[in-house]
């Protein structure tokens, strides 16, 4: 994610989508939809909440499928 720190941040801060995980209810999946990201992309942001730690952070065309919606911007 070099170059996208700043997107990374945004993300977490204000996510249009927060997912619990399905196989860990301590992860969190953030994601953030960004036009001038190869035409329109989500960036990802996976955190642990019991140690607030990013486990990873990628740039994807979708949400993934599964896992508790906790949150949906409109």
């Amino acid at each position: 994610m070099k170059g996208y720190l700043d997107h990374v941040r945004q993300t977490l801060a204000e996510p249009n989508v927060v997912q619990r995980s399905p196989t860990n209810p301590n992860e969190y999946r953030y994601y953030r939809f960004f036009d001038e990201i190869y035409g329109g992309k989500y960036v990802f942001v996976a955190v642990v909440k019991a140690d607030n730690f990013v486990v990873t952070a990628f740039i994807t065309r979708t949400i993934r499928r599964g896992g508790e919606f906790i949150w949906m911007s409109r």
